[in-house]
C-alpha cells in the first residue's frame, strides 16, 4: 500500500514522494517528473489516469457485487428445488472469500476520492465528485432535440424536391458549361451530409445492439453526444442545403451560391462558440487535422475509421475543383485525380506509419498494398479517360477489378471476420451481436456489387456520364454506411474477446535510482516511458531473435526514441482548464498496445483492430 505524502502545487516542483511501509518500517521513494513536461502537463496526465483509474474500480466494484448476487440467486434457486437450507450454509462461507469481499475496494474508492478532491477540486466535495463519477445510467427521451430533427428534415425535403425540379427546367438559362458544373458541387455538398444523417442510424443501430462503439471511439462516458443529439447538426446543415440550392438554381445569376454554402457549413461546423455542440464539433475537427498529418502521428481507431469514410466521398473531394469554375468556366486535368487520390494516400501512410511502430508486415504492409491498388486505378482511370483508347481502357480496367477484389475480400475477411470455415454460423463468425443472420449474408453481397458499380461506366452511354457518375458515388456512400454497422461490431467483440476493456494512461513521473543520480550531471537525460509499450518494438523483435527476457523486464528495458514522446505528449496545452473534464476525450490521449503477444488475436484477420485506441490489456 502506498499513500501519496507529498505532491507540491508549485509549478516548480520536479518530483513526488511516495511512502512505502513495509513490516513497520517506512521508507520513501522519490519520483522524478519528466523533464519534457511543464508542470500542468503532468498534473494533466495525473487526472485523467486517475479519471480512468476511478472507473476500473467502480467496474471491480460492481464485479463483486454481481458475483454476490449471481450466488445468492443460484442458492435462491437450489432451495426452492430441492427444499433445503443450502443459503444459510453457503452463503457464509461465499463472503469469506476475496472475490466477495468489498472493503477494501470501498476504501480504494474513498482514498482515490479524497486525492482526488484534495489536489484537483480545492477540497469542494461536490463539485469533486460530480466530475469523478460517471453520470447514472437513465434514458433521456430528448424530446425538444428530436422535434427540432423532425422540423429541420421536414422543411428540407419539399424545398429540396422543389430545387431538384428548377434546376432541370431552368437548364437552358444557364451558361451550357456552368450548369453541369454547379449541378455536380450541389451533389458534391449533398452526398456527405446524407453520409452524416446516415451515421446517425449506425449510432441508434449500436446503441440498440449493446455494442459499446462510444468506447471504441474513446468519447467521455461522462459526457457525450446520444445519437437523437447527433441527428440534430447533419439535420440542421440539410435544412441550410436545401434552401442555398433551391435560390441557386431558382436565380441563375446568383452562381455564387455554391461558395455561400460551403462558407456556411464551414462556419457551423468550425463555429468557435460553445454552442450547438462545441466539444463534439471540436473532436471532430481535431480528428479530421489527425488524419490529414497522418505519418505525424499514432494511429488510432478513429483515425482510420473517419480515413475510411473520407475514401468514400472521394466524389466529394473530385468535385471541390469545380469552385474555383463556378464563375468562370474552366478545366482542370491533373487537379482531378490529385484530389481524388487524397484519402486512400492517407490511409496507405497510416499504414505505413503503423508497419514503422510494430514490424508486422501482416496485417499492415498487406492493407497498405490495398490502398495501393486503389491509387493505382485512379490514376489508370485519369489515362484513360486523358487518352481514349483501348491500351488506357485495358490498364484501367485491369487496375479496377484488381482493387475492386482486393477491397472486397479485405472487407469481409478482415474489417468484418466473416467467412470463416470453421464458424459455428455458415461463412460468418462464432460471436456475432445482431440477432438476425441473413443481414451478414446480405451485407457480403451487396458489399461486392457495389464494390464492382464502376462497370455502369461500360454499360451506360457516355451522355449519361454525370448521373452514371453520381450513381455510382451515391451506391459507394451507401455500402460505406453498411460497411460501418459491421467494423464496429466486430471491434466491439475483438475488444471483449482479447481483453482490451480498460484504458492505459502514462503516468508523467518515474522512479530516481542512485545510479541516475550519478549519472545525471556526466550524461545526458534520456527519456523513459513508464506505460507499456509492445515488444514489437524491441530490438529482438527487429533482429528476428528470439526473446529470452521476461514481458515485464521488456517493458522497463524499451529505450524509445525522442519523437516517440514527441507524439505521445503533443496532447498536452497550459491554458486548458484543470477542474474541468473535457466532454470528449482529448484525441490525442496517449494508449499503447497489449502487453503480451499472448493477449492478441493470433489471426488479426480485421483491418487495424489488434490496437485499439486508448485501450490495452491488464498486464496480471
Amino acid at each position: 500500500m502506498q499513500e501519496i505524502e507529498h505532491f507540491s502545487t508549485s509549478p516548480k516542483a520536479k518530483s513526488v514522494s511516495f511512502v512505502t511501509q513495509d513490516d513497520g518500517q517506512s521508507e520513501e521513494i522519490k519520483y522524478r517528473i519528466k523533464h519534457d513536461l511543464d508542470y500542468k502537463s503532468a498534473k494533466k496526465l495525473i487526472k485523467k489516469a486517475l479519471f480512468e483509474f476511478y472507473r476500473g474500480v467502480l467496474l471491480l466494484k460492481n464485479y463483486i457485487i454481481l458475483n454476490k448476487t449471481g450466488f445468492v440467486k443460484i442458492l435462491k434457486k437450489y432451495d426452492k428445488i430441492t427444499d433445503r437450507n443450502g443459503s444459510e450454509i453457503f452463503l457464509p462461507r461465499i463472503s469469506n472469500y476475496n472475490f466477495a469481499k468489498s472493503a477494501p475496494i470501498d476504501n480504494l474508492i474513498k482514498e482515490t476520492e479524497t486525492f482526488y478532491i484534495n489536489n484537483f477540486e480545492q477540497g469542494i466535495r461536490s463539485q469533486a465528485m460530480k466530475n469523478l463519477r460517471l453520470p447514472p445510467r437513465k434514458e433521456n427521451l430528448y424530446y425538444f432535440v428530436t422535434w427540432r430533427v423532425g422540423l429541420y428534415i421536414g422543411l428540407s425535403i419539399p424545398i429540396l424536391v422543389r430545387a431538384i425540379e428548377l434546376a432541370f427546367r431552368n437548364k437552358p438559362s444557364f451558361d451550357p458549361l456552368k450548369w453541369p458544373v454547379l449541378l455536380q458541387i450541389y451533389c458534391a455538398y449533398f452526398i456527405p451530409i446524407v453520409f452524416a444523417l446516415l451515421f446517425g442510424i449506425n449510432m441508434h443501430t449500436w446503441t440498440k445492439a449493446r455494442i459499446n462503439y462510444k468506447f471504441i471511439f474513446e468519447f467521455d462516458p461522462r459526457n457525450n453526444l446520444n445519437y437523437k443529439q447527433y441527428f440534430e447538426i447533419p439535420a440542421f446543415m440539410l435544412l441550410v442545403f436545401s434552401y442555398t440550392t433551391y435560390i441557386g438554381f431558382n436565380f441563375t445569376k446568383f452562381e455564387h451560391c455554391v461558395w455561400i454554402l460551403g462558407i456556411i457549413l464551414s462556419c457551423i461546423l468550425l463555429c468557435p462558440f460553445k454552442i450547438f455542440y462545441y466539444d463534439a464539433r471540436r473532436w471532430f475537427i481535431i480528428a479530421l487535422l489527425r488524419v490529414v498529418a497522418s505519418g505525424f502521428y499514432r494511429v488510432e481507431f478513429r483515425d482510420f475509421f473517419i480515413a475510411d469514410e473520407l475514401n468514400s466521398l472521394t466524389y466529394t473531394f473530385m468535385n471541390t475543383q469545380y469552385l474555383f469554375c463556378a464563375i468562370k468556366a474552366c478545366r482542370f486535368s491533373l487537379i482531378s485525380p490529385l484530389l481524388t487520390t487524397l484519402p486512400p494516400w492517407w490511409r496507405f501512410v497510416q499504414c505505413l506509419k503503423r508497419y514503422s511502430l510494430t514490424y508486422h508486415k501482416y496485417p499492415h504492409l498487406l492493407n497498405a498494398g490495398k490502398y495501393f491498388s486503389t491509387i493505382m486505378a485512379i490514376w489508370f482511370l485519369f489515362l484513360f479517360r486523358t487518352y481514349n483508347n483501348k491500351i488506357t481502357k485495358s490498364f484501367w480496367i485491369g487496375g479496377q477489378t484488381i482493387s475492386s477484389t482486393y477491397s472486397f475480400l479485405w472487407d469481409v475477411l478482415m474489417d468484418w471476420s466473416l467467412l470463416q470455415l470453421d464458424s459455428q454460423n455458415y461463412l460468418l463468425r462464432d460471436e456475432l451481436n445482431f440477432k438476425n443472420h441473413a443481414i451478414y449474408y446480405f451485407a457480403i453481397v451487396s458489399d461486392g456489387l457495389l464494390r464492382f458499380s464502376w462497370i455502369l461506366q461500360l454499360i451506360i452511354p457516355s451522355k449519361y456520364s454525370l448521373a452514371t457518375i453520381f450513381t455510382i458515388a451515391f451506391g459507394e456512400m451507401l455500402r460505406r454506411w453498411q460497411w460501418n454497422f459491421f467494423r464496429v461490431e466486430n471491434e466491439h467483440v475483438n475488444n471483449c474477446g482479447q481483453f482490451r476493456a480498460i484504458k492505459e494512461i502514462p503516468l508523467p513521473f518515474e522512479k530516481e535510482t542512485l545510479d541516475e543520480e550519478l549519472n545525471e550531471e556526466n550524461e545526458p537525460q534520456e527519456i523513459k516511458l513508464s506505460s507499456r509499450i509492445t515488444n514489437a518494438y524491441l530490438p529482438q523483435r527487429r533482429a528476428g531473435l528470439p526473446h529470452k527476457i521476461d514481458d515485464i523486464q521488456r517493458w522497463r528495458d524499451f529505450q524509445p526514441n525522442s519523437n516517440a514522446v514527441s507524439y505521445a505528449y503533443s496532447d498536452v496545452t497550459d491554458d486548458e482548464q484543470l477542474s474541468e473534464p473535457d466532454s470528449l476525450d482529448d484525441p490525442k490521449e496517449i494508449s499503447f498496445p497489449p502487453l503480451r503477444d499472448e493477449y492478441r488475436n493470433n489471426n488479426e484477420c480485421y483491418d487495424d483492430a489488434s490496437n485499439v485506441a486508448g485501450t490495452s490489456t491488464i498486464p496480471n
